[in-house]
């Protein structure tokens, strides 16, 4: 087992809750000499028979070898990026990308048209009960309508919030990329659930929840 300075030992089979020098059973003095965190090269290696770590140091392969610097991930992906298997691993990414965000873009559809039903079956409600006569009965129909339609709006304000917080924060990269995908399929395919997810968010939610604000703002008249 070696501790070093990218990985401290957090899973010692005497005590997983140590910390790394712990559970590499330092003494307090020897703790103290690595108290901060190792620096690079530096390591403690520890083996059945040995009764402590011992303090070992591995040779800078940069420094004596030349090596040149690492390739950074802009310098690698200009080396790959025209690469036939990395075309078809990304194409197989973003495809499988879009089909999660799809079922998500389905799934809040769904939920929200729950939402609309509820809100649609009240409004042609309303207007029969501005008919009848002020009653107790009226007005604690009225009140009901008023919950209901304030749960309706937390349901959708919630399944609304969930989708931006997950499935577009994910994905949204991907759509960012659809008119630049092959095969055509699958570029239209992308498209579509970018209009979709704009929809949503630009249009069909907001009006979904001013419509309810509406309604409730009128009940709360009414009663």
């Amino acid at each position: 087992m070696i501790a070093t300075a990218s990985n401290a030992v957090n899973d010692h089979p005497f005590s997983q809750k140590a910390s790394g020098s712990a559970a590499l059973l330092l003494r307090p003095a020897t703790r103290r000499t690595f108290a901060p965190p190792f620096t690079p090269g530096r390591a403690f290696f520890i083996t059945e028979g040995y009764h402590g770590p011992r303090r070992i140091r591995t040779p800078n392969l940069g420094e004596q070898m030349r090596l040149s610097p690492s390739p950074t991930d802009e310098e690698l992906f200009q080396c790959i990026h025209d690469q036939p298997w990395f075309k078809e691993a990304a194409r197989h990414r973003i495809s499988d990308e879009l089909e999660q965000l799809k079922e998500a873009i389905d799934q809040l559809e769904d939920e929200q048209q729950v939402v609309t039903e509820k809100a649609q079956s009240l409004l042609k409600e309303y207007p029969q009960l501005l008919a009848q006569p002020e009653s107790p009965g009226r007005a604690r129909r009225l009140t009901e309508m008023v919950r209901v339609l304030c749960a309706a709006k937390k349901e959708a304000v919630a399944s609304y919030s969930d989708f931006l917080r997950h499935a577009h924060r994910r994905f949204r990269d991907s759509l960012g990329q659809v008119d630049a995908i092959e095969p055509p399929e699958l570029r239209a395919f992308g498209r579509n659930l970018r209009e979709r997810c704009q929809s949503l968010i630009q249009s069909a939610t907001p009006t979904l929840l001013k419509v309810i604000d509406e309604q409730i703002r009128k009940l709360r008249v009414t009663n």
